[in-house]
């Protein structure tokens, strides 16, 4: 997965295309804010959501958002 990111970015750069990311960070996400920042990430074309932070404290957390960004 990682070299597939990797590789989509340098195509676009190579393109001279922009990409947009989204850092989601599950411990301070919960589903009416990842309902926002999904709707808008349609609205304006997000290319990438990277999910993720520096701790997990959240049982689930991770699962769950990525579970709700994938729905």
């Amino acid at each position: 997965m990682h070299n597939l990111i990797w590789k989509n970015l340098c195509d676009a750069k190579l393109a001279c295309k922009k990409s947009f990311a989204v850092l989601l960070d599950p411990d301070f996400s919960d589903q009416r804010h990842l309902a926002k920042v999904v709707a808008l990430a349609n609205e304006h074309n997000v290319t990438y959501f990277f999910v993720g932070g520096s701790l997990l404290t959240r049982p689930n957390a991770l699962a769950q958002t990525l579970a709700y960004v994938k729905a």
